[in-house]
């Protein structure tokens, strides 16, 4: 809360959830956009590749996504725009 100057400790709180939600939305948004491309339901994912998504999720949001840019999305209070921005974002993660 004092490092980064909130007025609230529940404040820093949210602010510490919305960096986990920004994170877990993206991976939704990936794991849909694969199951639109390859026509699957989400029930019918293999163990296999849920594994393989979740890893492309965290290689691609880690290590190629700034953390600047990840400051700039957790600031996005729109869900709406959040989820375009990111859409841009998945659409560069190649299966």
């Amino acid at each position: 809360m004092i490092e980064f100057d909130f007025e609230s400790r529940e404040a820093a709180a949210s602010w510490r959830r919305r960096i986990f939600d920004v994170g877990y939305l993206f991976y939704e948004l990936l794991i849909d956009r694969y199951l639109k491309e390859n026509n699957k339901t989400y029930e019918a994912l293999s163990e296999k590749e849920s594994d393989i998504l979740l890893n492309l999720y965290r290689d691609f949001y880690n290590n190629k996504v700034s953390k600047n840019k990840k400051e700039d999305l957790e600031s996005i209070i729109e869900q709406e725009d959040l989820e375009k921005e990111l859409q841009k974002y998945c659409k560069k993660v190649k299966f």
